[in-house]
């Protein structure tokens, strides 16, 4: 799992946990299985988030994703308003995870182009995601 380097302010969604960092960035980590239910809380979660922060950037950390039901992905693709995100950093050390996260992205795009506008990155390794947040994230 990545290192946060976060603040206290972390709560837990089922076996997942979210994080939020001083500069108010999100770390996701997904554990295991993710079924409707807890893909409609993190939605919760990241809305909720950018309705008090506005646009910030997102770790997801899928180190330890088990599968994403059918359900779940298009809870993912299918929102009803733009996500919040300025940039994503997915740390997928295994090329299925990346495959998999990329396929619900461009799938979002493609039914809501303007819901999908911030930039994802893919880092198989916490050095690369290290590099990329101070790339991206200053």
């Amino acid at each position: 799992m990545v290192d946060a380097n976060v603040s206290p302010q972390h709560s837990q969604i089922g076996p997942h946990t979210v994080a939020i960092d001083a500069d108010g960035n999100m770390t996701f980590a997904l554990h295991g299985d993710s079924t409707i239910e807890q893909a409609r809380e993190i939605l919760d979660a990241i809305f909720d988030h950018g309705d008090k922060q506005g646009r910030y950037h997102l770790l997801l950390d899928v180190s330890d994703l088990g599968d994403i039901n059918a359900g779940a992905r298009a809870v993912w693709a299918n929102v009803d308003r733009p996500y919040p995100f300025k940039r994503t950093i997915v740390y997928a050390p295994k090329f299925s995870k990346r495959i998999l996260i990329t396929t619900i992205y461009r799938a979002g795009r493609l039914l809501v182009p303007s819901f999908f506008p911030w930039e994802m990155h893919f880092a198989a390794t916490q050095e690369e995601v290290r590099k990329l947040k101070e790339r991206y994230w200053t």
